[in-house]
């Protein structure tokens, strides 16, 4: 096999910065298709202020990535594909604010998942190594969690 034919993988550093970024873009996402479908005032408010948070997370892994010389990816067709047709399926029936609270909670829960997973990569890599802002990132999750409970 000719060195060409080889794909280079990212390193642990890379990969925990692209899990974040990625983290972040799909948080935004799940959470402005949500906004689309509420008409509870205080459940959009809390929406928004979450999707806010996100925005700014965002903004600093784009940072952190560039500073390190990597660029952003963002997830893959099939995987959003997937997550749109997930999302529409489980809307075609309950719209309710309860259904959508939950349908976040379920991502969110899988966003944690994966920045945990990448996160014990990179110590395993480099263990004197840390990001403050991936635990920025992970208390902002569970504060997603926390916030979106009541409308359960």
């Amino acid at each position: 096999m000719s060195r060409q034919n080889i794909k280079k993988q990212p390193d642990a550093k890379e990969n925990l910065l692209q899990t974040c970024y990625r983290c972040c873009t799909m948080a935004i996402s799940s959470l402005e298709k949500v906004l689309k479908l509420t008409k509870n005032e205080q459940f959009i408010n809390s929406l928004k202020e979450e999707r806010q948070g996100y925005l700014t997370m965002l903004n600093k892994f784009s940072n952190l990535l560039a500073i390190n010389g990597y660029v952003p990816k963002d997830t893959d067709a099939l995987k959003k594909f997937m997550n749109d047709i997930t999302f529409k399926m489980s809307t075609l029936v309950n719209k309710g604010d309860s259904s959508l609270a939950n349908m976040s909670i379920t991502g969110t829960s899988f966003g944690t998942i994966d920045v945990s997973r990448a996160r014990n990569r990179f110590l395993a890599v480099e263990p004197a190594t840390d990001f403050a802002e991936i635990d920025e990132l992970l208390g902002k999750i569970s504060n997603t969690v926390d916030n979106l409970k009541i409308y359960l």
